[in-house]
């Protein structure tokens, strides 16, 4: 359990941040690919803090970690003022940390937030603001980072993966008859109305005029994603296991800024477009950053201290810096 609180900072080291991050990515991640916070579930009467890849980890670990480690956190905290405070963010970017910070104020108590503030060196409600611009700025970092590794880092990453970012326009069909055959495989048969038919070819022809996005953000049935632009996030083989087999199996065949034909599915008909897959477009989507510093084998504190040391920002403790050390591998 150790090793996973170092890998995923912002679930073992900076809980708050975790909240900031998960809002920040709202609607644009498959909740299935990434670490969510688990609200009212229990195992054994102990509470669920977050869950990945199907494992849960339990609030009784998290917190055994989380003061084995306690110590680093102030330092860490400190680090990241000092290796982000040149970066300026877009007046789009600042927007959204504002939003963010309206939405952990509506969702969560003074006090509760008042109290993660405290646990990083902040003494005011009014400081939140601070703390969630500092994770914007961080997520900047971790930006120019892999961009500066594209070749070595986020190119073999992603062919390792066939990794892409996708969107869709879902036209819901009311009427399916599900059939299943002996050897177990369901087939199922769509019998749209007039209206889901003609709504459909409305779909099919505005695509061919009008910004993707658009079209699935006014027409989508799928709200979830409609929401985001019709956006799935990044997803990969593994991730490619939560969407039925026909749906996955047109999204892995299409290239970067290629739109599917109508493809048929239990739910309806699909219309799939890869909005990204090579690395130079990946690492500017938000939802790519999130999911490669959310993998278990990338630790997201690795940007933070490299810039650190390429600063030459001298920590004056000896087990921090055992710490950081192993992290760099040094």
């Amino acid at each position: 359990m150790n090793e996973n609180i170092k890998k995923y900072w912002f679930v073992g080291l900076v809980a708050l941040f975790m909240l900031v991050f998960s809002f920040y990515y709202l609607g644009q991640e498959l909740s299935n690919n990434a670490e969510t916070k688990i609200a009212n579930k229990t195992i054994d009467n102990d509470s669920v803090i977050y869950e990945l890849n199907g494992e849960s980890y339990l609030a009784k670990d998290f917190y055994e970690d989380f003061k084995k480690i306690g110590s680093n956190i102030s330092i860490l905290v400190e680090l990241q003022k000092l290796v982000t405070k040149d970066i300026k963010l877009s007046d789009e970017l600042n927007n959204q940390a504002l939003n963010s910070v309206a939405y952990l104020k509506q969702t969560y108590s003074q006090s509760q937030l008042l109290s993660e503030l405290k646990k990083f060196g902040y003494d005011s409600i009014e400081d939140l603001k601070d703390l969630v611009l500092l994770q914007f700025k961080t997520n900047q970092l971790n930006k120019e980072y892999l961009k500066a590794n594209l070749e070595n880092i986020v190119t073999p990453y992603v062919a390792a993966g066939n990794g892409k970012i996708i969107s869709h326009i879902l036209v819901k069909v009311a009427d399916v008859t599900s059939e299943t055959k002996e050897d177990g495989t369901t087939t199922h048969t769509l019998n749209p109305t007039a209206d889901e038919k003609a709504k459909l070819e409305k779909v099919l022809e505005l695509i061919k005029t009008t910004d993707f996005a658009k079209v699935a953000a006014e027409n989508s049935d799928d709200t979830g994603s409609a929401s985001n632009g019709g956006s799935l996030g990044y997803v990969n083989d593994a991730s490619m296991a939560n969407f039925v087999t026909e749906f996955a199996t047109a999204a892995k065949s299409l290239k970067e800024g290629e739109v599917s034909g109508v493809v048929e599915t239990q739910f309806g008909y699909h219309i799939i477009k890869v909005d990204a897959a090579t690395a130079e477009k990946l690492v500017e989507n938000d939802t790519f950053v999130s999911a490669y510093f959310s993998d278990a084998n990338n630790n997201p504190l690795l940007p933070i201290l490299l810039k650190a040391k390429e600063l030459n920002i001298e920590v004056k403790d000896e087990e921090f810096n055992a710490y950081a050390n192993n992290i760099i591998g040094e």
